[in-house]
């Protein structure tokens, strides 16, 4: 009866655990906090969990709506990869300048924030996507290849980085 007893015990915190790991991304930011974008270049306002209102641009004068969608199949540890549109110009002009559909990005928790690093675009002819997801897909530690990702684009000075303000 007793090894019954610690079989079920054993076998309930497994699934419990498991459960557990088989959470969506963890994004590192929350409803309501605002972030300034590349040191005062454009100051981001997180109006939902899957919205970003961003004032930018020259003078401050440009703002728009964005949808951000985290894409689970790609989830990292602390990494993971967003989707990003235009859902809404609110002045003249977009402050991101969102071309396609669609934009992909990288994005890692920071001490004091969150950074970005451009993947691809949803134009048809681009292949970076396609690619990244065959590397990442490939890669036996997953974590690790997100951040030696995030580390070269560091070196070249292509991290936006995101610094909380609120």
């Amino acid at each position: 009866m007793f090894k019954k007893t610690k079989l079920l015990f054993a076998i309930f915190t497994s699934m419990i655990i498991l459960l557990v790991g088989c959470g969506g991304p963890e994004i590192p930011y929350k409803k309501g906090e605002v972030y300034n974008y590349k040191d005062g270049d454009a100051f981001v306002n997180i109006t939902e969990d899957n919205e970003w209102k961003v004032k930018g641009g020259r003078g401050m004068k440009s703002e728009a709506i964005y949808k951000v969608e985290p894409m689970d199949e790609f989830n990292a540890g602390p990494y993971s990869v967003i989707k990003m549109s235009l859902k809404e110009v609110i002045s003249k002009k977009d402050p991101w300048l969102i071309r396609q559909d669609y934009e992909y990005y990288i994005l890692s928790p920071m001490e004091e924030g969150f950074g970005t690093v451009y993947i691809s675009s949803s134009y048809q002819d681009d292949k970076d996507l396609k690619k990244f997801r065959k590397q990442f897909e490939s890669a036996d530690d997953k974590e690790a290849f997100m951040k030696q990702e995030i580390e070269k684009e560091k070196k070249k000075y292509r991290l936006n980085k995101f610094r909380k303000t609120s």
